[in-house]
């Protein structure tokens, strides 16, 4: 039989304030008033399938290069054929640079976004994925500079957090989780002026490939001697679907009369994340544990599971019906194994995935009342326990078969994204 498929989609976006602290008194000297968005590194992006969510920020970095983050086209323009050829006109001064806008995004003033594969010169390059259909018509964009990997010029590094809530929390409004951590740097010794800050997942200062964010502050945050620099960061992710999806399973051998059609409905059930606790440091947010994780590493208390239970799916962040399979056989195990796939940005693809993958052999989990599939935390290691909870379900309308002569194989995508958003 071939693989199950459904999929789970989650976008993200960071933004940040910055203080100035007297580090004696703690008392706060300067504050930045309003939240600020900011970039999400590729580097930061690709990790998301190594580590969870939260564990991507666990490091707050600072430092002096005010280089901008992204660079507007100004009176060039853009246009792109189908097959994703770019060239530049307008008459204006952008060119590209190879290689280092290999990796950049760019982002049409109309919307459109598409990352940099290649350049053949100052006006030429190739970017994917493709436009297809008529193109993109010429127009000004802005280009993101989303291959750089650090700090253009770091001075520091800290995972010292200033615990407790507001500034260490986790909250949930509708499918969007806020993730936070307030960090304080060291006291300094001498004035210096802080342009630059990010978070990463890495304490060793100056450690290569371990940027997931970068920050250009709009205008430079002086120190002297005694002061110290605060950075709170928030991470939010906008999590789909959350509402009973309807789809179809294309599975080879399914459906088996007398049903006739895979038809049913998915959805997130829980969460399902690892989130950021008022010590900073990580819990999980609620039942489904960390089932909804992009990351693989981060998933060895998850199980994929098949049931004959064909209750309707719950409410996005309420308690899901446990779903046991109700016959002898078991569903698939921790021991089974959920397996990476691969991630599609190497590529060069705006948007990331992977999939999470188990399979049931000839002799487990044969049945003709099959009503149900999904991903979640499972207390006993085969899925019989009603407190067992699913982060991801899909329901079908009718029931399916897998006889004992058959394997299954459950395959579940998940996609990740940021958003493009001025400093």
């Amino acid at each position: 039989m071939n693989p199950v498929n459904f999929e789970n989609s989650q976008v993200a976006y960071g933004e940040y304030k910055v203080a100035v602290v007297d580090a004696k008194t703690k008392e706060v000297v300067w504050e930045q008033k309003e939240w600020r968005k900011n970039l999400i590194l590729n580097r930061g992006m690709q990790e998301v399938v190594n580590r969870s969510w939260d564990q991507c920020f666990f490091a707050g970095y600072c430092g002096t290069s005010n280089s901008a983050n992204y660079l507007d086209s100004g009176l060039s323009t853009a246009a792109s054929d189908a097959a994703g050829n770019v060239t530049i006109a307008g008459g204006g001064t952008f060119a590209f640079a190879s290689p280092a806008d290999v990796g950049n995004v760019l982002k049409w003033d109309t919307a459109q976004e598409h990352r940099v594969a290649s350049v053949s010169s100052g006006s030429t390059a190739f970017v994917v994925p493709a436009p297809g259909g008529a193109g993109i018509a010429a127009g000004e964009f802005t280009m993101f500079y989303t291959s750089r990997t650090a700090l253009v010029s770091e001075s520091r590094r800290t995972s010292t957090y200033l615990t407790g809530s507001p500034n260490c929390v986790s909250s949930r409004t509708g499918n969007l989780l806020q993730m936070r951590r307030t960090f304080d740097f060291a006291a300094e010794s001498g004035p210096v002026t802080y342009n630059e800050v990010g978070v990463g997942w890495n304490i060793t200062p100056f450690t290569a490939n371990t940027t997931f964010a970068r920050i250009v502050l709009p205008v430079g945050v002086p120190l002297i001697a005694g002061q110290q620099l605060r950075l709170i960061y928030q991470l939010n992710l906008f999590v789909s679907p959350i509402v009973a999806t309807a789809g179809s399973m294309v599975v080879t051998g399914w459906p088996v009369a007398p049903t006739v059609n895979t038809d049913g409905t998915f959805s997130a059930q829980f969460i399902g994340m690892n989130n950021v606790f008022t010590t900073g440091n990580q819990s999980t947010y609620d039942g489904g544990g960390n089932s909804n994780e992009p990351g693989i590493s981060v998933i060895a208390r998850c199980t994929m599971w098949i049931s004959e239970t064909s209750t309707a799916l719950s409410a996005y962040a309420s308690t899901p019906p446990a779903r046991l399979f109700g016959g002898n056989s078991p569903t698939v195990s921790s021991g089974n194994g959920i397996l990476p796939s691969q991630v599609d940005n190497v590529t060069g693809s705006v948007a990331y995935s992977t999939v999470k993958r188990a399979t049931w052999p000839t002799g487990a989990a044969n049945s003709t009342l099959i009503r149900s599939v999904g991903i979640g935390i499972d207390n006993n290691s085969n899925f019989t326990d009603p407190t067992d909870k699913s982060g991801f379900a899909f329901v079908f309308n009718s029931p399916q078969t897998k006889a004992n002569t058959q394997t299954l194989t459950i395959n579940i995508k998940y996609t990740w994204s940021r958003l493009f958003v001025l400093d």
